[in-house]
């Protein structure tokens, strides 16, 4: 991670220590402007297709068989009927 620039730091091997470094990046171009913005975007699109997932699972897991009282609020049900917590796309 180093190496490819994921991270900033320095190894030091003889010593077995890594030392975190800030990043040289000082985002006031264009182009960092550009890829902050591409990053923004694609998370955007991510969290959509998420919440879409996420509906179509809950939609899936309280079919118009089961009881209208054991699917009521609870995004999915457990194996034993015992609602999920709901989590924060409910």
């Amino acid at each position: 991670m180093v190496d490819a620039g994921d991270i900033f730091a320095q190894i030091d091997a003889g010593v077995g220590m890594v030392r975190f470094l800030e990043d040289p990046e000082t985002y006031d171009s264009a182009a960092a402007v550009a890829r902050i913005d591409d990053a923004v975007q694609r998370s955007m699109a991510l969290s959509q297709r998420l919440q879409a997932a996420h509906r179509a699972v809950r939609a899936r897991a309280c079919p118009a068989s089961r009881s209208e009282r054991r699917c009521r609020g609870s995004p999915w049900v457990g194996a034993r009927g015992a609602a999920a917590p709901a989590g924060p796309l409910a």
